[in-house]
Order: C-alpha cells, then structure tokens, then sequence
C-alpha cells in the first residue's frame, strides 16, 4: 500500500518546511477528484494570511474523491 499525500503549507506552496494540513489516501482505493488549501483569514486566497488575532498562519484543506 502507498499512501499519497494533499496539501500545502500554511505560508504556502513554496514553503515545504512550515507546518501542513494534510490530506493521506491510498490511490489504488480513493481517486482524488479535486481539493484545495484555504486560509482562515479575511483573506483565504493568499498564503500565509493571517486575521482576527492569530499569531500564526492558520489553514484548511479540502478533498473530494471517489
């Protein structure tokens, strides 16, 4: 069994070092349709975004499979 892995860092795709939320799944079991990775800020499109009092970037990761 391989497990394959979704997701992005919290200040973003370049960054493979900062902490992730991050989806594992076994591809011979589960097809990853769509997902994507939000931030919980006024802003969710841009990396490492921050609001409303945190001291760290905070993110959300979604998938849709089959």
């Amino acid at each position: 069994m391989g497990l394959h892995w979704f997701g992005m860092s919290r200040k973003g795709a370049e960054d493979t070092s900062d902490q992730h939320c991050t989806i594992f799944y076994d591809k011979e079991k589960v097809e990853l349709l769509e997902g994507g990775t939000f931030w919980l800020s006024e802003s969710p499109s841009v990396p490492g975004s921050m609001s409303w009092g945190s001291t760290v970037p905070c993110t959300a990761t979604w998938a849709i499979s089959f």
